[in-house]
């Protein structure tokens, strides 16, 4: 019976086509990426996250991440203002709605599913005014920030709760 299959799987399609063993098997592609729109209110808290230095964006970065699940949004912004200097607090308040945000969109969004192709997205955005190294800095920053436990978390209850209301 296992040599019938072997046999079947080596034979030629009967439509003429390449047989199942000849078939190339690909690996899965990257999803296309499309330069997303950033809204006006989200463009200058995205835009200082990707000019930041690395040691500020490192420390906001390690406190979203550190953070337990479902925080309050307040709580999170509090907690992004006071890690980094105070000519950033503003920017990082307001960087949250736009976490949460882009948070939703990777998970419910097909065009878009998941924080890599998301973080892609945002950083292509003709929307934000940043530099090609700037906007690279941005990717890694969002892919790494989407990817914090407090920030997913508290997207799908907010994002629940207004499916609700």
């Amino acid at each position: 019976m296992a040599r019938d299959a072997a046999r079947e799987m080596s034979s030629p399609s009967v439509a003429g086509g390449p047989s199942p063993r000849s078939a190339r098997v690909t690996e899965p592609r990257r999803p296309l990426v499309t330069p997303l729109s950033v809204p006006p209110v989200f463009r200058g808290a995205l835009a200082a996250l990707a000019r930041i230095d690395e040691g500020d964006a490192e420390s906001l970065i390690r406190e979203l991440s550190e953070c337990p699940p479902f925080k309050a949004v307040a709580e999170l912004r509090a907690l992004a203002g006071e890690a980094v200097p105070d000519g950033y607090r503003e920017d990082a308040e307001s960087l949250v709605p736009a976490l949460l945000t882009l948070s939703t969109l990777s998970r419910t969004n097909p065009l878009t599913a998941g924080t890599t192709a998301v973080a892609d997205a945002t950083s292509l955005s003709a929307d934000l005014e940043v530099d090609a190294d700037a906007r690279q800095a941005l990717r890694a920053r969002l892919e790494r920030l989407l990817s914090a436990t407090a920030i997913y978390t508290t997207a799908a209850a907010v994002d629940l709760l207004t499916q609700l209301a």
